[in-house]
C-alpha cells in the first residue's frame, strides 16, 4: 500500500512557511503578493514581478546535504528553471528555508 504522508507533511510545511513569509514581507511592503507552487515552492512578487523565490526543505533527520545529493541538485535545477522563466527580468533572490548546509569534502593528495 502506498502512502502520501511524506508529501502531505512537506506541503503542510510549505503552508506554514508561506504564512511566515507573508507576515515578514507584509511588514515591509503591504502590496506584495505571495504565491505557492508557481515558479518555486513560495514566490514573493512586488510590482508584478518575482522578487524572492523560496525553496522549503523538510527533512526527517537533521544534517548536512551532500554535494551529490538529489535534494541539492533538484533545488539548483528548479532555480535554473526560474532563470529561464523570467527571461530578461531582474533575477529574484533565490533562497532555501531552512538554509541548506552542504558538506563539501576537499581531498588532499
Amino acid at each position: 500500500m502506498c502512502s502520501a504522508a511524506g508529501q502531505l507533511s512537506g506541503y503542510l510545511c510549505q503552508c506554514d512557511r508561506a504564512l511566515i513569509e507573508l507576515a515578514r514581507t507584509w511588514f515591509k511592503n503591504p502590496q506584495a503578493e505571495l504565491r505557492m507552487e508557481c515558479l518555486d515552492d513560495i514566490v514573493i512578487r512586488t510590482e508584478d514581478r518575482p522578487t524572492e523565490c523560496v525553496q522549503v526543505k523538510r527533512h526527517k533527520a537533521e544534517g548536512e546535504l551532500s554535494p551529490t545529493g538529489a535534494d541539492l541538485w533538484r533545488t539548483l535545477n528548479g532555480w535554473c528553471d526560474v532563470v529561464v522563466a523570467i527571461g530578461d527580468s531582474p533575477l529574484p533572490l533565490l533562497r532555501c528555508e531552512p538554509p541548506l548546509q552542504v558538506a563539501l569534502r576537499i581531498c588532499h593528495y
